[in-house]
């Protein structure tokens, strides 16, 4: 493991002491620290006024408005670090050494830290008017660079920033390069929504009116505090605000640490069981940390000097103190799931608490109601409220309640919000957001004794962040990197074995690539993307992934979870605004499309079947178990399929609409079940710990292809639905590797799978 960068590192940003030194024209080696530069102060580079002490750059455009960008920190470094070379060519080295202080940083890293760059600058790699690629020596700046002293003056500071104040001034650690930002999108407008029981608050975009000051936030300093080789997550700050306490992969297992803030101090290993040991949480009086087992199950306690673990529950995660340290509250369902757009629970999960000194726990929500999974509980520091996020298919909402299980209230936002953490002093909820890709960090103004909003939120930055908590005014959560790709994995088409090496089919610098399908000849496959700024969109490609052609781009209307018709001719896809959403047809020749049927709110990751003839989803009823329903499009009636389960759902067809793959949910995870289209019994082809998530059917419809995790590592597998045999395709052998939506050829010769890699780091956002 690599040192770790602490809080209170006062040392300056590396690129800042380097303004204005006289260098040489090729850099391959360190470069010495100059005397004299101005880290706060402004430069202009081309028609862009870069402002290091605002992370910002901006551009006045002719007729229009002036065009502003706020960039981590980490890229105004590696701008002015140009800046203050330019023409020169700057190695690979050189800006390691310039911008990261000489720290390991993979050439992969530093490519989509350019990248990012030129993305905000409205460069073009190809013909390049800022950075230029020398091939096989490094990057120059073409542009002209101004310094502030000869024609330009700082810009009059932002509405509620001091001058001067800003990121690039606070004291900030030097580290690897952060993971990638996000661009600006403008806000997706936000509807309220109304219950019969409870009192619904909805957390709402800024109308026209202050559109303008919504698209400017304020800058909320952003640092990396951790930079080791491997994995770590899931922070949380002692009460003394001295420690911190996290998990770090070691050799594929996730084992808790504390670490003394500062320089110099190497953590303590607090576990070293091999169990995946996660979401820790500090004791009120700081002398004992809970922890959730995913190898052991459960919920553990153990005391923050070391010692015996001893168990709490049986089942569960995400274990959240009462103030006063007398109360535990978790989620009943597993809850581990690293990715960016994973959701903190799925259904049937819902809230639970025990007593700290042992008892037998109390179930505190029910399932269906808040609907969807209720997870990631955060107890208000003043003890009136519990917060958490209530997941389904469609997105999230937040909800806050009583320690007693009453005065349930909600702030929605149909945004898909994570994880939520309290302010100190309870006045607001902190959380981050998906809104077409964008991952904002949001501050809501919430009241503990109603448990509703007390004002519009506010977006403070642009952040990947996740399992966030909160001490005095900074608030620790893991940075999320992240690379979704579909990945090919040959068969044998007689046997479906493993037989060739797996290749990625598609590749580029936009967010996500998922939820492939294969044409039924096994010659096309139609996917889903997600770009920067722009709606989901629907692709298609041949099936070694050549001939990448958009399917739906450019439409008012996101566009996600395609199928094919059996004839080939068109894809079937869902299409949403924001009021509601569609089944549509498009034929694949002519881009002709037609809606099919509007879907209801309550149906759950509804899924047509190949012959266009019905829909398949799932219901969560309050007080009433989930199960799979089938809407007919001819007549118009929907049947239920009852099973003995408390929870089916996630519906996957088989290509000849025969049979239906369902999830069937308990408190160890989802295990596989198939049933007949027509009804009949549920048969479960799955029973070990752990999640195991359809994908879809072999042509013959004798085997499911699933996406598997053992002890929170994912890999891919198919099951015989008669023998039961099991056939491990890709093994569950990395943490930083998830796989999701495994589509199976019709030749047989290829299992296509939407492949992430993660990269998980401890970040420090300093709140206003």
């Amino acid at each position: 493991m690599r040192d770790h960068a602490h809080i209170g590192d006062s040392r300056e940003s590396a690129a800042s002491r380097r303004l204005g030194a006289p260098t040489p024209a090729i850099y391959n080696a360190r470069v010495s620290d100059p005397a004299g530069s101005k880290p706060s102060s402004p430069l202009r580079i081309g028609p862009w006024l870069v402002e290091p002490h605002l992370s910002r750059i901006r551009r006045d455009e002719t007729g229009q408005s002036q065009i502003k960008r706020h960039l981590e920190p980490r890229l105004i470094e590696l701008l002015v670090f140009f800046a203050q070379h330019p023409k020169d060519v700057l190695s690979k080295e050189a800006l390691i050494e310039g911008v990261w202080d000489g720290q390991y940083l993979s050439d992969s890293a530093l490519t989509r830290s350019i990248s990012e760059l030129r993305r905000a600058l409205e460069d073009d790699a190809q013909r390049p008017t800022f950075i230029e690629t020398i091939p096989k020596r490094g990057y120059r700046l073409v542009a002209p660079v101004t310094r502030s002293g000869d024609v330009i003056e700082p810009s009059p500071s932002a509405p509620g920033e001091a001058p001067g104040v800003g990121t690039a001034d606070r004291p900030r650690p030097h580290l690897r390069a952060p993971a990638r930002r996000l661009p600006w999108l403008a806000l997706a407008a936000l509807a309220g929504l109304a219950g019969a029981a409870l009192t619904l608050f909805a957390l709402r975009t800024p109308d026209s009116s202050s559109l303008a000051g919504a698209l400017d936030p304020p800058v909320v300093g952003l640092a990396q505090i951790t930079s080791s080789a491997g994995l770590e997550a899931f922070p949380h700050t002692s009460p003394d605000g001295n420690r911190l306490v996290y998990s770090v992969d070691q050799n594929e297992s996730f084992e808790i640490v504390i670490r003394q803030r500062g320089v110099g101090t190497e953590p303590l290993m607090l576990t070293n069981d091999g169990r995946q040991n996660v979401q820790p949480r500090w004791s009120p009086d700081g002398r004992f940390i809970v922890y959730h087992s995913v190898g052991a199950g459960g919920i553990w306690v153990i005391p923050a000097l070391g010692g015996e673990s001893r168990r709490l529950t049986e089942f569960g995660s995400w274990p959240s103190f009462s103030p006063d340290g007398s109360t535990i509250v978790f989620q009943s369902g597993s809850g581990f799931e690293l990715g960016l757009n994973s959701y903190p629970a799925t259904p049937p999960s819902t809230l639970w608490t025990i007593p700290f000194a042992g008892g037998e726990p109390r179930q505190l929500t029910e399932i269906g109601w808040p609907p969807g999974g209720h997870g990631g509980p955060s107890w208000s520091p003043d003890g009136q409220r519990i917060a958490f996020v209530s997941s389904e298919f469609r997105g999230g909402s937040i909800w806050t309640i009583r320690p007693d299980g009453k005065m349930a209230r909600t702030v929605q936002v149909k945004a898909t919000p994570r994880e939520v953490a309290w302010a100190a002093d309870s006045s607001a909820l902190y959380f981050t957001a998906r809104t077409l890709g964008e991952r904002w960090l949001w501050e809501a103004p919430v009241s503990t004794d109603t448990g509703t909003a007390t004002g519009e939120p506010t977006r403070l930055a642009r952040a990947a962040l996740r399992f966030g908590t909160v001490s005095d005014d900074r608030l620790v959560a893991t940075r999320v990197e992240q690379n979704a790709r579909l990945w090919s994995f040959p068969l044998d088409p007689d046997t479906g074995l493993p037989s060739g090496t797996p290749r990625p089919l598609t590749a580029g610098t936009h967010l996500r690539d998922s939820r492939p399908a294969f044409s039924p000849d096994g010659e096309r496959i139609v996917f889903q993307q997600t770009r920067r700024g722009q709606l989901p969109s629907l692709y298609i490609m041949d099936k070694d992934g050549s001939n990448l052609t958009p399917l739906t781009l450019n439409e008012e209307l996101s566009a996600y979870s395609p199928t094919w018709t059996r004839d080939g001719d068109s894809v079937l896809y869902f299409a949403s605004t924001l009021e509601e959403l569609w089944l549509y047809r498009i034929d694949v020749e002519t881009r002709e499309r037609e809606r099919i049927v509007r879907i209801n709110p309550m149906w759950r990751s509804a899924r047509p079947s190949p012959l266009a003839d019905r829909l398949a989803f799932y219901e969560t009823p309050r007080s009433a178990a989930a199960s799979v329903q089938l809407y007919s499009f001819e007549t118009k009636n929907t049947t239920s399929i009852e099973t003995e389960h408390d929870f089916v759902g996630f519906p996957v067809w088989s290509d000849d609409g025969a049979q239906i793959a369902v999830e069937i949910g308990s408190t160890q995870g989802f295990q596989i079940g198939v049933l007949s289209a027509d009804g009949g019994i549920l048969e479960q082809l799955t029973d070990s710990p752990g999640e195991h998530w359809p994908g879809g059917f072999s042509l013959d419809g004798d085997k499911v292809v699933y996406a598997r995790a053992r002890n929170g590592v994912w890999g891919i597998e198919w099951i015989d639905i008669e023998s039961g045999e099991q056939v491990v395709v890709a093994p569950a052998s990395d943490l930083s590797v998830y796989y999701r939506y495994p589509s199976w050829s019709p030749q047989g010769d290829q299992i296509v799978v939407e492949k992430a890699e993660i990269d998980l780091d401890l970040w420090e956002a300093t709140l206003p």
